[in-house]
């Protein structure tokens, strides 16, 4: 039986960009790039090694080499386009998702909070919750020992164990599906964002080719089906320019917290 009380570490979904943007930034300090902590702590001032004035004028010669191969290969240009199309498609879903995942969760919290804040205790404060079968278990899912157990005294709300532990592993799936939307968002959209806004390399016909399939891949299961409708919204307007879709996105239709699925139900882009 699971003796891990995962309220402990409630909050530990606040904490996970930190996380994994800290990851990011040590590979790319130890790469070199000026992408790491430090580039994104320190002021912009001219005696850094590269000024605020040289990066514009990376980031204008881009924009032209960029331009001069949009104008120059009309296949190329129709790729970046739909790649680019695609891409932010999937960053919008994706923000969406994580808003609606951060509300689902703040519901469930709050839930588990009121199963917790409802329990008997222990003499030394440890909660207990009792079973359907009569047994006796504390927070931590270990068994109380029937002397203990028979000199609690239980409320007619106290919540049953069965409850209690239905709650908790809702708040864990919670975080997990946060987890990885907030990793896919970082480590596939982010890296193909700047793949697809790369100064010294634009990306290739093959590159673009390559994108819609690697973000269906690599997307969490909550949102790959979202992903692929989306994917083939934007395949239909490519081929018909005079199909359009409401792409306005929302999380105020978000289900009751008390919904336990792991599918997210959020507005059809």
């Amino acid at each position: 039986m699971d003796t891990i009380d995962p309220f402990d570490e409630i909050t530990r979904h606040q904490d996970t960009e930190r996380r994994v943007q800290d990851r990011r930034d040590l590979s790319d300090e130890q790469s070199g790039r000026e992408t790491g902590r430090i580039a994104r702590h320190l002021p912009d001032r001219s005696d850094r090694p590269e000024s605020a004035e040289a990066r514009r004028r990376k980031a204008r010669a881009f924009q032209d080499l960029l331009t001069r191969l949009l104008e120059s290969d009309p296949v190329y240009a129709d790729a970046y386009a739909r790649a680019d199309q695609t891409l932010s498609r999937a960053e919008a879903l994706t923000e969406t998702a994580i808003k609606f995942v951060r509300t689902k969760l703040a519901g469930l919290e709050d839930d588990h909070a009121a199963l917790r804040a409802q329990a008997r205790r222990l003499p030394d404060g440890t909660r207990v919750f009792r079973s359907k079968d009569g047994q006796v278990y504390d927070e931590h899912g270990r068994l109380v020992p029937q002397d203990l157990a028979s000199s609690i005294v239980w409320h007619s709300d106290s919540p049953r164990y069965e409850a209690y532990l239905q709650s908790r592993k809702a708040v864990e799936a919670a975080e997990a599906e946060l987890d990885l939307l907030v990793l896919y968002r970082i480590d596939v959209l982010g890296q193909w964002r700047d793949r697809m806004d790369d100064r010294d390399a634009p990306p290739s016909l093959k590159d673009l080719e390559a994108l819609e399939r690697d973000l269906l891949e690599r997307a969490p299961s909550a949102i790959k089906l979202k992903l692929d409708d989306a994917f083939a919204s934007i395949a239909r307007e490519s081929s018909d320019p005079g199909i359009t879709e409401d792409t306005g996105l929302s999380t105020s239709d978000a289900p009751s917290t008390s919904a336990r699925s792991p599918e997210i139900e959020i507005p059809k882009l």
